[in-house]
């Protein structure tokens, strides 16, 4: 059975197939981004397939479109952050529209 991150992780991959979606990311330490979705791919760890501490997961990369929340401000507009489910929102909304005034 999956848990709610994999559940959530999962239902994040499918919404990011529409690449001009914007997504409203809030992170528990107080980062809160609008993204769109770049690509997606299955990472793993630095140990070997047989050793029992082998891991593999899937993770999300999407473009930072506006700050609204970066407590560290070490991210500017236009870089790429990584989302997995060692790190993962804890706060999502889809189709999130921009304020343009």
């Amino acid at each position: 059975m999956f848990n709610e991150k994999e559940k959530s992780l999962e239902e994040l991959y499918r919404q990011s197939s529409n690449h001009d979606q914007l997504i409203l990311m809030r992170f528990l330490d107080g980062r809160e981004f609008v993204v769109k979705p770049d690509t997606w791919f299955t990472d793993e760890n630095d140990f070997d397939e047989t050793d029992e501490r082998y891991e593999e997961w899937e993770c999300g990369v999407f473009e930072i479109v506006e700050i609204l929340s970066d407590p560290e401000a070490k991210r500017k507009v236009g870089d790429l952050i990584e989302v997995t489910y060692k790190d993962f929102p804890v706060e999502i909304r889809y189709g999130y529209l921009r304020n343009k005034a």
